[in-house]
């Protein structure tokens, strides 16, 4: 891996006001990079976690942090919002997106203008402003029905099983063929059930703990038997990292996980133990699209991005819950 100056570096992060944007902001701005974040502030949650997390980000790292607003799906919006920062940008996190596998199945059009017709947009911007280098958020869904694990970069990917997988499949494609037309480096990485502080209720880990919370029946679908494999966020933002750092290829993709799985009933018990407090189990039927594993082998992102995990699935959600019950107590403040 050859040097690269952080400190002569100016990164858009696409969806940086986000968990992993924000995440992935704060360690660029550590490593001594400008990041200007690019977000569209929607309401898939709440707006307000993304204003907090763009304040932190602002009175932690003041001008070296810039917050635009704009939708990376309208060209004309998103072109105009970068113009007086295009000359200064020398790389691309690209992490937006729409990523819910269930509501893909109802939304296809959407998912396909916001996920694919948008990463075109960034693609052919960066071409036409000299700017070569992007690192954009693939899923381990592109793997799909699976019978055997763990998944090796090298699988067949042909055969998705939701819509979300199929642009996220039809992204990493299109960023190939740019890679090599347009003589771009493009490092996709597979990320693997990214976890964490502030992570938003959205997202599984964070519903369960505010159902088990607030007492509420705890909703799992299927048996509970579904396993995943769970990438502690700073793990995830490490690999991001190192990827604006590889130049060994003009495409390449990366497996991003931990090599360790869990049930959903593993998460909930996890919970629990954290919480203390108990869960009311509550199955409903298992929806369409989804898969029963994900299962993340790493040896090639460890090879050639010098990637490894730094936190136990058990520490991670340790850190998560203590993140949460601060949250909570931060909105109760809110309230009274």
């Amino acid at each position: 891996m050859s040097p690269f100056n952080w400190n002569d570096a100016t990164v858009l992060v696409t969806g940086g006001a986000g968990f992993i944007g924000s995440h992935t902001c704060r360690k660029l701005l550590e490593l001594g990079a400008s990041v200007i974040s690019l977000d569209n502030y929607n309401c898939i949650y709440t707006p307000d976690m993304k204003h907090d997390n763009m304040r932190r980000l602002q009175e932690d790292f003041g001008q070296r942090v810039v917050d635009l607003h704009a939708d990376i799906a309208d060209r004309r919006q998103f072109e105009a919002a970068l113009a007086p920062y295009a000359d200064r940008i020398n790389a691309v996190v690209h992490l937006a997106a729409l990523t819910s596998v269930f509501d893909s199945t109802d939304k296809p059009d959407e998912y396909v203008n916001v996920n694919v017709n948008a990463t075109q947009h960034i693609a052919d911007w960066m071409k036409d402003h000299d700017i070569r280098k992007m690192v954009f958020a693939s899923s381990s869904s592109v793997y799909g029905y699976r019978n055997t694990a763990p998944f090796f970069e090298t699988d067949d990917v042909s055969k998705p099983s939701s819509v979300y997988a199929a642009t996220k499949i039809m992204c990493e494609n299109l960023l190939h063929t740019y890679a090599g037309l347009y003589n771009m480096h493009v490092v996709a990485l597979r990320f693997f059930n990214i976890y964490g502080p502030a992570q938003p209720p959205s997202l599984v880990i964070h519903k369960f703990a505010e159902q088990i919370f607030n007492k509420q029946p705890v909703t799992v679908y299927g048996d509970g038997s579904f396993q995943r494999d769970y990438t502690y966020v700073g793990d995830a933002t490490n690999a991001i990292a190192q990827a604006l750092a590889y130049d060994k290829a003009n495409y390449d993709v990366f497996n991003i996980g931990t090599c360790e799985i869990y049930s959903v009933l593993d998460i909930i018990r996890h919970l629990e133990e954290k919480l203390g407090m108990p869960a009311n189990v509550t199955h409903l039927p298992q929806p369409p699209g989804d898969v029963p594993l994900t299962h993340a082998d790493t040896s090639k992102a460890q090879t050639e991005l010098g990637y490894k995990t730094t936190k136990s699935f058990n520490d991670g959600i340790a850190e998560f819950v203590d993140w949460f019950l601060s949250y909570h107590n931060a909105l109760q403040e809110t309230v009274s």
